[in-house]
């Protein structure tokens, strides 16, 4: 029986675990959030989720205020921004929250729809 609470969205601390994510896996999410975002709290839980669901899929988080060089690297300057990634390439990112969408994109990215 497990015990704890498994997350299944990785938290990425340093560029070069970025690099190797999206590198060695074929679909990737990333989540970018800081701490003091409403949304960003919103889309969290819904990330573990949809993390359990959509298991092909490797989901991971950056914390853009620790990790600003990165966020800012990517171009992301507004929080929550969720980036998707095909074969090491962005796929689409979504700027805010709104989980239809977030599936949606999901769906589009696997060739679900």
């Amino acid at each position: 029986m497990e015990t704890g609470n498994k997350s299944y969205v990785s938290d990425i601390t340093d560029h070069d675990i970025f690099q190797k994510i999206i590198n060695d896996h074929h679909y990737v999410i990333i989540d970018y959030y800081t701490t003091w975002c409403k949304p960003c709290k919103k889309a969290a839980p819904v990330m573990e989720g949809r993390a359990k669901e959509f298991i092909e899929v490797f989901f991971a988080k950056i914390d853009a205020e620790k990790l600003f060089d990165l966020a800012n690297d990517q171009n992301i300057h507004s929080y929550p921004t969720i980036q998707f990634f095909v074969k090491g390439k962005e796929y689409q990112r979504l700027e805010g929250f709104d989980e239809n969408e977030f599936i949606h994109v999901i769906s589009k990215m696997l060739n679900l729809i």
